[in-house]
C-alpha cells in the first residue's frame, strides 16, 4: 500500500530547543545548538546558550531562551532572545565539535563596503527644484543632491562614506524603467 501524506510537509530536521535543553543539566546554559536550515552554508552558524527560563508546562515544551549568535562565522555582539524556540529544527553540537565551532576563522579578509552619503535626484524631481530656484537670487551652484538615511540593520555589514569619500557601492533608482529616462541626462557617478 502506498504511503500518503497528508497536510503540510516540514523541511525542519532535528528537535524543538527546549526538547534539547530540558534533558541538560542547568539547561544547556554554556553549550552550543545548530538550526539545520543554516548548516546549507559553508561558515558555521550557531547560538551559545546564555539564559534559559523555562515555562514549566506539563511537557516543559515552552520558556523563553537568550543566546549568543554567531552567523555565518561572524559573531553578533550582545545577547538576544531566540524566538524560533519552538521549531522542531535545532541539533545540540557535541563537546568534541564546539572546539570547530568557537575557533572558526573567516578566511577571506572582509571587505569594507561604502555606501554613498548621497544620490543626486530623480531626474523629473531635480527639474521641480531647478525651477523653483531659478527666480531665487542664490541660485545653486552644485547639482542638487539627495541625502540617504540607512536602517540599522543594513549598516551591519556596510557603512556610510564621510563627506568627499568615494563609496564603493552604487545605488541607482529601484523601478526606474530605461525607457523612461531615454533623452535625459542622468549623472549617476556625483
Amino acid at each position: 500500500m502506498p504511503i500518503t501524506y497528508i497536510g503540510k510537509i516540514t523541511h525542519f530536521k532535528g528537535k524543538t530547543l527546549f526538547e534539547i535543553l530540558s534533558n541538560l543539566k542547568n539547561f544547556g546554559v554554556g553549550r552550543l545548538v545548530v538550526r539545520s536550515a543554516f548548516q546549507r552554508y559553508p561558515e558555521p552558524t550557531f547560538y551559545i546558550i546564555k539564559r534559559v527560563e523555562p515555562q514549566m508546562d506539563e511537557e516543559n515544551k515552552f520558556g523563553r531562551v537568550w543566546v549568543e549568535k554567531c552567523f555565518r562565522g561572524k559573531k553578533f555582539p550582545g545577547i538576544r532572545e531566540i524566538t524560533t524556540s519552538y521549531k522542531p529544527d535545532f541539533c545540540l553540537v557535541s563537546k568534541e565539535d564546539e572546539g570547530y565551532y568557537l575557533n572558526y576563522k573567516l578566511k577571506e579578509p572582509k571587505v569594507e563596503r561604502i555606501l554613498p552619503r548621497e544620490i543626486p535626484f530623480p531626474p523629473l524631481l531635480r527639474e521641480v527644484l531647478l525651477q523653483e530656484r531659478k527666480g531665487q537670487e542664490d541660485v545653486m551652484e552644485n547639482e542638487p543632491m539627495l541625502e540617504l538615511r540607512y536602517r540599522k540593520h543594513i549598516l551591519v555589514d556596510y557603512r556610510v562614506a564621510e563627506k568627499g569619500e568615494t563609496p564603493s557601492e552604487s545605488l541607482r533608482y529601484p523601478g526606474l524603467s530605461p525607457k523612461f529616462l531615454e533623452g535625459v541626462k542622468v549623472n549617476y557617478n556625483t
